[in-house]
């Protein structure tokens, strides 16, 4: 799983490099283009629904109408910012860390609540 997880943004680039170059050389199907986004995008906010729908069955928490359209509306604009963030930001880590190559884990020094030890 590793594996996949460091790859993914590599993979990712190739596929927008390849979407860029068809467009460019007139091969890249454009309704098909646009149908598979838009199916993508159905089929993510449906994901994001039904673990709402499972959450209240669940957990049985009761949220408010407010809350409940809150995330709902969550779910229908994650698609279309978050992922493309969530994306150059695994890039710019991935690239970050074959160039610093010296990432260590340190303490954390906290200031509050004091240690009673």
């Amino acid at each position: 799983m590793l594996f996949v997880e460091i790859f993914a943004p590599i993979t990712e680039i190739f596929v927008y490099t390849y979407i860029i170059v068809a467009a460019i050389f007139g091969t890249l199907n454009i309704a098909f283009v646009i149908l598979f986004s838009i199916m993508t995008w159905g089929m993510t906010i449906l994901l994001s629904l039904f673990s709402l729908i499972m959450d209240q069955l669940v957990i049985k928490k009761i949220y408010g109408i407010k809350d409940i359209a809150k995330l709902v509306l969550f779910s229908l604009i994650e698609p279309l910012g978050y992922r493309q963030f969530t994306f150059l930001a695994r890039v710019w880590g991935f690239f970050r860390y074959l160039i610093v190559k010296k990432y260590t884990i340190e303490k954390v020094k906290r200031k509050w609540p004091r240690e009673t030890i």
